[in-house]
């Protein structure tokens, strides 16, 4: 049974995908279907490639994840913590395309 308050479908997996993510690297792999989105760190990628499937109207072929984890960083005597982060390389159908800009 799949929760679908943490899938948001309805709202085009507002709540899942945070924003694109602008890079040299990012941009190359646009230009051969792979898309790469800043998600949440609860996200999985089955909800990943709803979400995407949902919000830009396409068809989604693979979803890869990338996990960054926090990293401790230390201000004279104060330590703290760097927040990490969830990324997702996203592949869809050769003959669709999404408009980030």
């Amino acid at each position: 049974m799949v929760n679908q308050k943490t899938i948001s479908s309805d709202t085009g997996g507002s709540t899942i995908l945070r924003c694109p993510v602008i890079s040299e690297k990012a941009s190359r792999l646009g230009e051969t279907g792979t898309y790469t989105f800043f998600v949440s760190e609860r996200a999985n990628k089955i909800m990943i490639g709803r979400a995407v499937a949902a919000r830009f109207s396409v068809e989604v072929l693979n979803v890869r994840v990338a996990c960054t984890p926090y990293k401790k960083v230390r201000r004279g005597r104060f330590t703290g913590k760097k927040g990490g982060y969830k990324k997702a390389f996203v592949t869809i159908r050769p003959d669709q395309k999404i408009e980030l800009a």
